[in-house]
């Protein structure tokens, strides 16, 4: 009995895995789309977040968006990041983002984008 279990189990995870590998596959990855209005706030000594509105300019509906700041001093040395995600951004539509910082090692001088990941609808 257990090596039946183990069995299927070891089944249904190669099944999974080569549908989770092709859905990964066809997945298009959109990095260029703009954002206005960022604003870097200071919060306490080592927090704070960076918003702003990403425009969904792709031409089709997002499923997923994650975007990245990397949190600079005065010499431009990271010291922090900052990440905001959102799920289901309409085709032409706006996100209107909020992107956490917290524990900078040093003074925060300014915020510079980083990656910029959308996964259109299927």
């Amino acid at each position: 009995m257990q090596i039946l279990k183990f069995a299927a189990a070891a089944t249904l995870a190669a099944c999974c895995a080569s549908v989770v590998h092709a859905q990964a596959q066809q997945a298009q990855i959109i990095r260029d789309l703009p954002i206005s209005e960022a604003t870097l706030v200071r919060g306490n000594a080592d927090s704070g977040r960076v918003t702003g509105v990403l425009t969904n300019n792709s031409g089709r509906a997002l499923q997923s968006v994650v975007i990245h700041f990397a949190i600079l001093d005065d010499q431009g040395v990271q010291i922090a990041t900052a990440t905001a995600a959102a799920m289901g951004v309409k085709q032409d539509g706006q996100w209107r983002f909020v992107a956490p910082y917290g524990a900078a090692q040093g003074v925060v001088a300014t915020a510079k984008i980083g990656d910029i990941m959308a996964v259109p609808q299927p």
